[in-house]
């Protein structure tokens, strides 16, 4: 799968204030104030194309983000950057390269657990460096079938091959995934953090390639 070229839509979120929110990726930071107006650019730094991500509104009771109308296209071995305008003040994402590496998920099997009525338990999987290695583990917990929806994550050290799962309700339509990714540095001041997320694909793998998670904390 190196060399595999994936397409994806970048997603910023840029607030005032708030903290992140590793309870629900689709509402990524709360008790923030969305930020409007940023210019945001991302960058294949390889080979020097950009594209210009547009701000979408809040609706559905998800918070406003910055995407792409377009794909943003990069592979194993390319780096990337991110740099966000807003007002005087200026972001810079540190060029960071996308990985190759790749998990496969060894327990629970296939269809075990699907209601997770046993908790707590560990989600486990076994990790491949690949040639672009990445430094962390994105887990994803996601189940659209439960009021309110569940979509739970966190980032792990690359060598932590295991995530404890407890305290979910039972239900039906979990789907969960460890995908390999590298964190971005910024500079500019306030607290950001983005990731850039492997371009292997493997059957327990989605959303490849870069998300952004970012919130800028209010200057006094």
């Amino acid at each position: 799968m190196n060399g595999v070229i994936f397409f994806s839509y970048p997603t910023v979120y840029l607030t005032t204030g708030g903290s992140v929110n590793y309870d629900d990726y689709t509402n990524a930071i709360t008790g923030g104030t969305d930020i409007t107006d940023a210019t945001v650019v991302v960058t294949n730094d390889t080979t020097e194309e950009s594209i210009t991500l547009t701000f979408n509104p809040a609706s559905g009771g998800n918070m406003g983000y910055y995407g792409g109308s377009q794909e943003f296209i990069h592979t194993a071995g390319q780096n990337v950057s991110v740099k966000i305008t807003a007002g005087e003040n200026t972001f810079t994402g540190a060029s960071n390269q996308t990985p190759n590496s790749f998990t496969f998920i060894t327990s629970p099997t296939e269809g075990a657990n699907i209601y997770f009525a046993d908790q707590p338990f560990d989600l486990v999987w076994t990790f491949n460096a690949g040639s672009y290695p990445a430094t962390h583990i994105a887990v994803y917990i996601v189940n659209a079938n439960t009021d309110p929806h569940i979509y739970k994550w966190a980032i792990v050290p690359i060598n932590q091959e295991s995530y404890e799962i407890s305290g979910l309700p039972v239900a039906n339509g979990y789907y969960i995934t460890a995908w390999p990714v590298n964190i971005m540095s910024f500079t500019g001041g306030g607290s950001l953090i983005g990731y850039v997320g492997s371009d292997s694909m493997t059957d327990m793998t989605v959303m490849v390639n870069i998300i952004t998670i970012i919130y800028m904390v209010e200057k006094k």
